[in-house]
């Protein structure tokens, strides 16, 4: 069975410029992201808030950010733009996850 590094990038080793940080407010989410993400030896920050998550990318090198799309309080959408807000984590990639089903309709634009 394939692990998540070897679904994306085969056998290559992992050359990412910097952390991974995993955004959700669901610690349980947080578990299974570093069950799946733990080999090979990603380094993963987690954030469980967005608070956190700008604290993060402001001080620490972030190759990708893994955010839920649906944080309790606020929309993935609109953590992503405060992320986006940070100079230093413009060029960062995101990408959105929810454990939930996710109708189209309910993000925002």
């Amino acid at each position: 069975m394939l692990n998540a590094h070897e679904c994306f990038f085969g056998n290559a080793p992992p050359d990412l410029p910097g952390s991974v940080l995993l955004v959700d407010d669901d610690p349980a989410n947080l578990t299974a992201l570093r069950a799946i993400l733990g080999e090979p030896d990603y380094n993963l920050i987690e954030a469980r808030s967005i608070e956190e998550a700008l604290q993060q990318v402001q001080f620490e090198p972030i190759a990708v950010v893994l955010l839920d799309a649906r944080m309790s309080g606020n929309s993935g959408l609109e953590t992503a733009r405060r992320i986006r807000d940070c100079a230093r984590a413009w060029p960062t990639p995101i990408i959105f996850m929810s454990a939930d089903e996710i109708d189209c309709s309910q993000i925002e634009d």
